[in-house]
């Protein structure tokens, strides 16, 4: 939005204020140049421009970022509910077993853990166990 405004003699008339609101060549590519200026329509003329302008991100920038959730026991008769950040697209599970063994989950349960089902409802991920499962 450009806002002219203009005096001649003391009097408010923007018609004085030939001036304008333009973008300029960038500097920088985090850069947006703006040239704004107040030109009289006549000599006895005076003037000011206001210049403003919107901007509106049109590209989201991906962030990689870690959450961890804590630390939870895995209960062999009620499930564990672990809330997951609703932007994220990717998650990954540690497991520490017995003996200090540790497994990796990235979105599905390996072969080599049978005894863990785990499936999602809406921004949660839910842990259950399964007692009767083959090691």
């Amino acid at each position: 939005m450009v806002e002219r405004l203009g005096w001649l003699e003391d009097v408010g008339d923007p018609t004085m204020n030939g001036g304008s609101v333009d973008f300029a060549p960038d500097e920088e590519a985090e850069q947006i140049c703006v040239v704004v200026t107040a030109r009289p329509v006549t000599r006895a003329a005076r003037t000011a421009t206001i210049g403003r302008f919107e901007v509106t991100l049109v590209r989201d920038l991906p962030q990689d970022r870690v959450i961890r959730s804590g630390v939870r026991a895995l209960d062999w008769r009620e499930a564990v509910r672990v809330p997951l950040d609703p932007e994220a697209f990717e998650w990954k599970l540690h497991v520490r077993l017995f003996d200090d063994i540790d497994r990796e989950l990235d979105g599905t349960v390996p072969a080599a853990m049978p005894f863990l089902s785990i499936s999602r409802d809406g921004d949660t991920m839910i842990l259950r166990a399964d007692a009767g499962a083959e090691p």
